[in-house]
């Protein structure tokens, strides 16, 4: 084809379409083939039935064909089938394609040849538009109308180039084409087109419509849940306060048992009653189980709240499913308990389900998450891993700053754990400061002999020890110890702890009768309540042979810390920080002993161990390296006394 102009308009020649025969007599006198088996024309532009067995077969069809493969042409700027190479055998393959080779899809041409990808690039280039927008364009009316064109089967080709022109006309006009699909989704989506104006303003109004209707429907619908939730949690209340009232107040009442009764009778009367009760209503046994086992764990009877947390947290997952809120609090309560248990990695593994459950189901930010990753950093906190502890504790109370308020109970958990942590890194100014704020907010909004406000008044009296201000932490000490024991009882693990610490701080002025005394009260308690191999026993062990030490009876200490040294192996393990505290008193004793042969080992090892499990400038890393100059001046060795004292002033690792 060539294209001229006339009167400023393109108008194009037809010269060779391949080249089909005139239906009016011959074609110039001339015969399709100048010679045998010569072809004349163009074989790229020849239809299927030109390049078979019978070229004379043909119609204005091969017309058709030959119009379709220049279409193409001009969308793609490539033939549908080209030769892959010159000669006759490159023509005898063209011209078994052009027979039996569906061509691609214009759309698919532009984007599908990795060796044309440049050619691809420049057609679209021409067109003012990418490759991918390209085949955007081309894909629908336009690769149907190609295709339609180049059928393989005549039959299948526009009867005639008017009407090849008619379906291109109908496809700029936005109108269905004849080679497109007949289904209703197509004509109405080129009704939109022709008519898109009208239809936007229609679709407004109906946009408008529709969500108003969504709006409603969906208020609806969440009143509908919240009201049948309303209806559910009021049941549940219901059951629950039928239960305290009718069952469990009645039973335990002055003049049912003829005597007043105390909490702990309370609870085991409600764990007792609660048996068989609620078996059609398991989310009310479930909260009623969690109350009591949290009660218990506060009370320090955690054996008695194992049983009650962990049916809880079962029937929770049972009948809400895992992620269900009131599922994840009950696995949190568990944790806390497996955490006061001495079983760090039995809580760790439930923290890091509740977080990350949390985490998906109510947000990073909210407040439950945030205290659940502050527990996480506590049970890392006790295991040693304070590197782990304060990215947890510092990350949860970042957040809560932001987005709670300064006496909500669970930011002060946050800034208690925080400042514990920081006591721990002999960072004492900064645990003191934000303690003293934790504690006073906590003060205000809970009560002074709230066990929360007092467990962070006792850690604030820690701090003050630590910094040896004796005279500061004394009084907290005491007000600490007298509350807990007025309000938690004698043998509460936080009463303990109390009489444990009242033991250090004797023990740090010199009256080694009284620190025996609040030592063996301690563990005494414990014992009875915590059992042997519980952490805070173990410690408690520790405390009272160090005392022994101080006091002048290491002979009597050592049987004692050797005990305690194998017990926290044991039970702790080898590397666990506390077995390292152990040893550290454990070779005071030896050394006190004038055993220094065995005194050395056992200090090298606690070193070893406080300095893999703590930071290098930890106090108890430090107090172990003063020990071991102490060992090697009695030793006469000045060389290795002089290395271990500079490593006890500046907190180096061996």
């Amino acid at each position: 084809m060539l294209v001229t102009t006339a009167d400023e308009r393109a108008i194009p020649k037809v010269i060779d379409f391949g080249i089909a025969r005139a239906i009016e007599g011959p074609l110039s006198g001339a015969t399709l083939l100048t010679e045998a088996g010569q072809i004349i024309g163009t074989p790229e532009y020849m239809s299927p039935e030109q390049a078979g067995d019978d070229p004379a077969d043909v119609d204005t069809r091969s017309d058709v064909y030959a119009l379709g493969v220049l279409l193409y042409e001009l969308l793609t700027s490539t033939l549908p089938l080209e030769r892959s190479a010159a000669g006759p055998s490159g023509l005898a393959e063209l011209l078994y394609r052009v027979r039996e080779t569906e061509p691609p899809r214009p759309s698919r041409r532009v984007i599908d040849s990795a060796d044309r990808a440049e050619a691809a690039v420049d057609a679209a280039a021409a067109r003012c538009t990418t490759p991918s927008g390209l085949a955007r364009a081309l894909r629908g009316d336009l690769d149907w109308i190609a295709l339609r064109a180049l059928a393989k089967n005549r039959a299948h080709r526009y009867g005639s180039a008017a009407e090849f022109a008619d379906d291109i006309r109908r496809h700029l006009r936005d109108e269905p084409v004849a080679a497109g699909p007949p289904s209703a989704a197509y004509r109405v989506i080129k009704f939109a087109r022709r008519h898109a104006g009208l239809l936007s303003a229609a679709a407004a109004i109906l946009v408008a419509l529709v969500a108003g209707l969504i709006g409603t429907w969906t208020g609806l619908v969440r009143a509908r849940h919240e009201a049948e939730r309303a209806r559910t949690e009021a049941a549940i209340a219901e059951a629950v306060n039928r239960f305290l009232n009718e069952d469990l107040l009645a039973s335990v009442a002055p003049g049912a048992q003829g005597r007043d009764v105390s909490m702990r009778e309370v609870l085991d009367t409600a764990a007792e009653r609660l048996e068989g009760r609620f078996n059609e209503q398991p989310v009310v046994a479930a909260t009623l189980r969690r109350t009591i086992g949290a009660t218990y764990t506060r009370l320090g009877r955690l054996d008695d709240a194992a049983p009650q947390l962990e049916r809880s947290a079962a029937a929770f997952e049972n009948a809400l499913g895992a992620d269900d809120p009131r599922t994840l609090e009950a696995i949190h309560a568990l944790a806390e308990l497996r955490f006061y248990q001495g079983r760090p990695e039995e809580a760790e593994a439930l923290l890091l389900r509740v977080v990350e459950e949390r985490r998906r189901v109510l947000g990073p930010d909210d407040a439950a998450t945030l205290a659940a990753l502050s527990d996480l950093g506590a049970v890392a906190h006790d295991q040693g891993r304070l590197g782990d502890a304060e990215r947890h504790y510092r990350a949860a109370l970042g957040v809560a700053r932001r987005t709670l308020p300064p006496d909500d109970r669970r930011r002060l958990a946050m800034a208690h754990n925080l400042g514990a942590l920081l006591r721990d890194r002999a960072q004492y100014e900064a645990a003191e400061a934000i303690l003293r704020e934790a504690w006073e907010a906590s003060r205000d909004a809970l009560g002074a002999e709230h066990p929360e406000t007092l467990a962070t008044l006792s850690l604030l009296g820690s701090v003050l020890r630590e910094a040896d201000r004796l005279d500061a932490a004394e009084p907290i000490y005491t007000e600490v110890f007298e509350s807990r024991r007025r309000v938690l009882g004698d043998e509460h693990p936080s009463t303990l702890l109390s009489a444990n610490n009242l033991a250090m701080l004797a023990t740090d002025l010199g009256n080694y009768a009284q620190a025996e005394r609040w030592q063996r009260f301690a563990l005494e308690g414990q014992l009875a309540t915590l059992g042997a191999d519980h952490d805070a026993t173990i410690l408690s062990w520790g405390n009272l042979g160090a005392i022994l030490t101080a006091d002048g009876r290491a002979a009597e200490a050592e049987p004692l810390l050797a005990e305690t040294v194998e017990r926290a192996r044991r039970v702790l393990g080898a590397g666990h920080p506390l077995t390292g505290h152990t040893l550290r008193k454990y070779g005071n004793a030896l050394l006190a002993m004038k055993r220094w042969d065995d005194a050395e080992p056992v200090l090298l090892e606690a070193h070893e161990v406080l300095s893999a499990s703590l930071e290098a400038d930890h106090p108890d890393t430090r107090r172990t390296a003063t020990s071991l100059a102490s060992l090697y001046e009695d030793l006469g060795r000045a060389a290795d006394e002089a290395v271990w004292r500079e490593r006890a002033a500046a907190g180096k690792a061996p």
